[in-house]
């Protein structure tokens, strides 16, 4: 895919991986703590991963693969 394909993925699937984190934090339960503490792993890993890709010559294209990756890994997961 390319950097617009892997954009709309992420813009139709991000939605959905918003609402089931919410859902799941709204259920409670004793996975609640940890999906939260991955949610911001996650985030933080991610923009450090794109940092240094981007800051040592890695495409923009890249970046947004991996992001696109990580979101449909949630939506199976979750």
């Amino acid at each position: 895919m390319g950097i617009v394909a892997d954009s709309v993925v992420i813009a139709y699937k991000s939605p959905i991986v918003i609402g089931k984190r919410l859902m799941r934090f709204a259920k409670g339960g004793r996975g609640t703590p940890t999906e939260a503490a991955r949610m911001v792993t996650e985030k933080l890993e991610l923009a450090a991963i794109s940092v240094t890709s981007l800051s040592s010559g890695g495409s923009w294209a890249g970046v947004v693969k991996k992001y696109r990756k990580k979101v449909e890994a949630n939506a199976r997961r979750l």
